[in-house]
């Protein structure tokens, strides 16, 4: 027993090590961050809670939270200039938008949300903008702004990511219907584009804390201010923003 303690002590140094070796370890939190300048085939940012138990193993779960990924930002920066303007709104909303996501999939640990998809996803969202003409945030296309959703879908079909091109149709308002499209006239195909899986609905639901308008970029939009802004488009869609709000047992303060 003491020789098997042994060895499973210095597996645990070896571990501990390892982590000290590729970032900052904090024993306290039992966290590692890997510095910006390490490579983008590794994700930018790791946190590891490290779970010790002597007498049986020593195991490391790995969890992501808030993390870039070498072929997300391959595709983003493929379609969009680093140095634009597009890009500086795009990138710090996506950001934004994938750390609310996850700290929303974590409450719902018990549903088994895809984490790693969720934030790809969140990132991805809104890359139909720079065919739209918004010039404020530096898009000058000429489809209207309504259209980055169904656009973005179309986009990400061709770089063969399809579940994360139906993020970008289906997360835009509280989703869209087919009797939204008709009724608004609105200039996108008629099909029914509301988000249907866990994954999308959360990505959904944690757009709507952040816009793009310069003054408020990183600034989170109070419950209070939200409501508001959905009540103006039906009752439907504020009754199921409220129900999204007990299901993803978001704080009301």
């Amino acid at each position: 027993m003491e020789q098997n303690m042994a060895s499973l002590q210095r597996h645990r140094d070896a571990v501990l090590r390892k982590l000290g070796e590729i970032g900052d370890f904090m024993p306290g939190s039992i966290a590692v961050r890997l510095p910006r300048g390490k490579p983008r085939g590794i994700l930018q940012r790791l946190f590891l809670k490290v779970q010790y138990n002597l007498l049986t193993t020593c195991t490391i779960q790995i969890k992501t939270c808030n993390l870039l990924i070498m072929d997300t930002l391959k595709i983003i920066e493929k379609y969009y200039d680093t140095d634009s303007k597009a890009y500086y709104y795009f990138i710090h909303h996506g950001r934004l938008v994938a750390k609310k996501a996850l700290e929303i999939a974590e409450r719902l640990g018990e549903l088994n949300p895809d984490l790693k998809f969720i934030e790809e996803a969140a990132m991805l969202h809104d890359i139909g903008i720079f065919m739209t003409h918004a010039p404020k945030i530096g898009c000058f296309g000429f489809h209207p702004y309504i259209s980055h959703g169904y656009l973005g879908r179309e986009l990400l079909e061709k770089e063969g990511l399809p579940e994360h091109a139906l993020v970008c149709e289906r997360h835009v308002g509280m989703g869209i219907t087919i009797d939204d499209i008709e009724t608004n006239k609105f200039p996108i195909p008629k099909r029914d584009m509301t988000p249907l899986t866990l994954e999308e609905k959360i990505i959904c639901f944690a757009d709507k804390f952040y816009s793009k308008d310069e003054n408020s970029l990183t600034a989170e939009k109070p419950v209070a201010r939200i409501r508001e802004i959905i009540s103006q488009f039906g009752d439907n869609k504020l009754r199921q923003f409220d129900e999204w709000l007990l299901f993803f047992k978001e704080p009301l303060t």
